[in-house]
């Protein structure tokens, strides 16, 4: 049941720093695409590139932090039942804490 809970809580945070990785991607990505609009025809399309770049690693970032988000409540959920197996009461506030916390920045920080 511990392991679980660890498991979930590690993935939780392991989410929220995908997240955070993948607005920075997109963040420099926007602002690469806004630098280039005085740029020389070269020079934008090269600027394009990278910013197309930077969009998708942002992408497979976000991928990447949604499913750790659903791996950390898959395994939430079974230290919940193994824990209501053997008797044990488990602590939901720190998984809960983390689930809110991911869900605020992946909605609140655009």
């Amino acid at each position: 049941m511990k392991s679980l809970y660890l498991i979930a809580c590690c993935l939780f945070l392991a989410a929220v720093a995908f997240d955070f990785a993948a607005k920075h991607h997109y963040g420099t990505a926007m602002v690469t695409r806004a630098k280039s609009v005085g740029l020389t025809e070269f020079d934008r399309t090269k600027a394009r590139e990278r910013s197309n770049a930077e969009v998708q690693i942002g992408t497979k970032l976000g991928i990447t932090g949604m499913v750790a988000a659903g791996l950390a409540i898959v395994a939430w959920l079974a230290s919940l039942s193994k824990g209501r197996c053997e008797g044990k009461r488990p602590t939901l506030i720190i998984p809960l804490a983390l689930c809110v916390a991911y869900v605020i920045e992946l909605f609140a920080f655009v």
